[in-house]
């Protein structure tokens, strides 16, 4: 295809392919899979293009995407995530007919068909910025399944934090609304994620977020302000840390301001500052008193006394009138059966949340666009290693996110500086490494855009493009990674970089399979 005339007559044909549902299903993914060969390299009419797409294509995946075969769906939602990503905002109109099928996708039983839907969303919303998207997915904020409004949610976060201020500006009272009823929702996951979208408005819009936290009920303004105030790598520490025994401590009167002071800054939390004057779970015993004639005696002043502490008796001698005032350990009343006492806050679960607080840093300044050269390269060297370190153990939560952050950096067209593209390469080899399981899916989008990174004149960014086509073809699926390279191989328009990427992945591969699969394949 080298031409405008060519792509769309190439379009028209495999359309007829896939709007005929009585065609083999193998067949249909195959016309899926040529589609995305015919925009993987740019001849320069991708805008008249895009305007044309819809009358093109349209039909054609708006009935794929709702084949009740998953690999069909799968690939479909892949197909249409790979045109959002390469035809951008141009490519709308397509997505304004697909996404309420792909929303709708996400409540589906079968996995494969759930998780495909939730990918082709945010790869329409990150790459789509237009009204009638934003209207389609606040629509859906309030549908009778958890599942949609769940997605509906995580896409007004992604909303706000990528997409143009103008644009977010004005849909802000839609987005302010969806987000005060997400606060609201009946699922807790939509809930949380709801919190994180307020603190996107509240980074990025703070007028608009303190419109809305007045706008919301007490219970509401105080669950946001104490997620504020463990917002903190510090916070979630000392809380814990405050629970554990210290036999250095003082009375709790001569400690008011120096405990304060280890606590969120928030002058909101009022409340929150008062019940956590006094430590939980510690009854602080001061010295028995001597023992007196006197008829009166001084009540010690313990605050909260708890039925499982028996205070020694001032006419018993004990240790404690040996020892004197240092010897009185604060006594904890999480006691388990055996007698001992919980084990005390580790090291490696303080480094689990500083790291959930790092990836947070980096993912943020991955997406600004018009952040620093050299924190860019600092950021992905810092994933880069936390990824190969195994630092990272929260992969459910933060998997998705840092793929999409890694796959937009090394396609982003602005990125033209090599060591952005190459550290994005090595980032994304060091994930086929820690993570091939949850990469299964996006094989074949991954292995396209490593080889298209082989054009690069940069000789570290090829170097980079290699060494990770060399882990996606040792650790991803060999049977999806062979068919894959036979057909850029095979194909006449593959350039030279492409050819010779793919045929070094190919001889990584052979080299890793069993003699009885490689004669099996006829390499």
């Amino acid at each position: 295809v080298t031409s405008l005339k060519d792509l769309i007559a190439e379009c028209q044909k495999q359309a007829v392919i896939l709007e005929n549902t009585n065609n083999d299903w193998t067949k249909r993914i195959k016309a899926l899979q040529s589609l995305r060969g015919l925009i993987r390299h740019d001849i320069g009419c991708y805008a008249p293009f895009a305007e044309q797409a819809y009358g093109l294509l349209g039909t054609a995946l708006e009935v794929s995407v709702k084949d009740l075969r998953s690999q069909v769906c799968r690939e479909t939602c892949m197909t249409i995530a790979f045109f959002c990503e390469k035809l951008g905002t141009s490519f709308w109109r397509v997505a304004e007919a697909i996404i309420p099928i792909t929303l709708n996708l996400t409540q589906n039983s079968a996995k494969v068909m759930a998780s495909s839907g939730r990918n082709c969303n945010i790869f329409i919303t990150k790459n789509i910025h237009h009204s009638k998207i934003l209207t389609l997915i606040v629509q859906h904020i309030s549908h009778k399944a958890k599942e949609i409004r769940r997605m509906s949610i995580e896409l007004i976060c992604i909303i706000i934090n990528q997409w143009d201020p103008t644009l977010v500006e004005k849909h802000s009272g839609e987005l302010t609304h969806s987000i005060k009823l997400a606060l609201s929702d009946a699922d807790s996951e939509a809930r949380v994620i709801a919190r994180q979208a307020f603190e996107g408005l509240q980074s990025n819009y703070p007028t608009k977020a303190e419109i809305l936290f007045q706008e919301l009920e007490p219970a509401k303004q105080r669950m946001l302000i104490e997620r504020s105030s463990t917002a903190s790598s510090t916070h979630s520490i000392n809380s814990e840390r405050d629970n554990l025994p210290n036999p250095n401590r003082g009375l709790y009167n001569a400690q008011n301001s120096a405990f304060l002071n280890k606590r969120s800054a928030s002058d909101l939390n009022h409340t929150s500052a008062r019940r956590n004057l006094v430590p939980p779970r510690i009854v602080r015993r001061p010295n028995p008193p001597m023992a007196s004639n006197s008829a009166t005696s001084v009540k010690p002043p313990i605050t909260h006394p708890s039925p499982l502490v028996k205070k020694p008796s001032p006419m018993t001698p004990t240790s404690h009138h040996k020892n004197g005032p240092a010897s009185h350990t604060p006594i904890p009343l999480n006691i388990h059966k055996n007698g001992t006492t919980p084990p005390p806050l580790t090291a490696a679960s303080m480094a689990a949340q500083t790291n959930t607080i790092k990836i947070q840093k980096i993912i943020n300044v991955l997406s600004d666009k018009h952040e620093n050269i050299d924190n860019v390269e600092n950021s992905l060297r810092s994933l880069t290693q936390l990824i190969k370190n195994g630092e990272i153990a929260n992969w459910d939560e933060v998997f998705n996110d840092i793929f999409y952050i890694i796959q937009q950096t090394i396609l982003h067209p602005l990125n033209n500086a090599g060591t952005i593209k190459a550290g994005a390469l090595k980032a994304m080899k060091e994930l086929c490494l820690s993570q091939p399981k949850r990469l299964l899916t996006k094989t074949e989008l991954l292995l396209l855009n490593t080889l298209d990174a082989h054009e690069n004149d940069d000789a570290q960014v090829v170097k980079a493009a290699e060494e990770c086509g060399a882990a996606i073809a040792t650790k991803l699926p060999s049977k999806t990674c062979v068919n894959l390279l036979t057909a850029v191989i095979d194909d006449k328009n593959s350039k030279y970089h492409q050819l010779s990427g793919a045929i070094k992945m190919m001889s990584n591969l052979i080299s890793k399979l069993p003699p009885d699969e490689v004669f099996l394949n006829k390499f």
